[in-house]
């Protein structure tokens, strides 16, 4: 039997507490030692260099060296990832199976122009968009990016703010919700068909996460900017959607 595991958090992810996490991890843990000396193979695709929700930091980190372990092979998605992600897992980034993380690109329609996405929205031919894409997690900091959007209406009236993805908020029978003033929210769901309007609508996409999970060899991470610079993006999009910008926002 082969077994590839990717999102090793869900193992503890509905835990009601730490001694849950620890049991569920003591048996994740024992079942793959005893698939692997009946003759079974491990496989791990790490992904993060952490959980998303950091509840059970210790509990996850011995079940990320146990699944390191234990693992045939430990594949990741850059020598940038296995540098950084391998060690802590008392692995070798020479160990580490390197293959890149895989584009998106012919998976979903890609036929919605810049005025198209607009026009979906509402949004001015000449108005400055961002979009933050994606389920609304705690590290991705939905809660600052609305404050300092607030902030950038003050100075641009005109300004709109596109969040598509889950946000726990109820789903609603229109295309979007407007929450607070510019700012333009599907709190739900988008199918692929769908999903294309919110980057095409945008000039720039903006990740305000506390936490960078993911570790790429990737252009987008030279753009990460630090609380407080105001410096100018490199480019703008055109009418290829919205430019990728990691700012790292401060929690105060």
């Amino acid at each position: 039997m082969v077994f590839h595991l990717h999102w090793e958090g869900a193992i503890y992810r509905e835990a009601a507490d730490s001694a849950e996490a620890e049991a569920l991890v003591d048996g994740f843990l024992g079942g793959i030692d005893a698939s692997i000396a009946g003759g079974g193979r491990f496989f791990w695709t790490v992904h993060n260099d952490g959980p998303h929700e950091p509840r059970s930091l210790m509990v996850d980190g011995r079940l990320r060296r146990g699944v390191g372990r234990a693992a045939y092979a430990v594949h990741m998605h850059g020598q940038v990832a296995a540098g950084w992600m391998a060690p802590p897992l008392g692995l070798s980034p020479a160990e580490v199976l390197v293959a890149p993380l895989g584009g998106f690109s012919g998976h979903c329609p890609d036929d919605v122009g810049r005025g198209a996405a607009r026009r979906y929205f509402g949004i001015g031919t000449e108005a400055p968009a961002f979009v933050t894409l994606g389920a609304a997690r705690a590290y991705e900091s939905l809660d600052l990016l609305l404050r300092a959007f607030a902030s950038v209406r003050e100075r641009l009236t005109e300004a709109r703010l596109v969040v598509a993805g889950r946000t726990g908020q109820p789903a609603c029978g229109a295309r979007f919700v407007e929450p607070a003033p510019g700012v333009l929210m599907v709190p739900h769901y988008m199918d692929g068909a769908t999903v294309q309007y919110a980057p095409r609508a945008a000039d720039h996409a903006v990740l305000a996460f506390r936490r960078v999970m993911v570790v790429l060899d990737c252009p987008a991470r030279r753009d990460i900017r630090p609380a407080g610079d105001r410096s100018r993006p490199a480019d703008s999009a055109g009418d290829g959607g919205a430019r990728l910008h990691w700012h790292r926002l401060s929690g105060g």
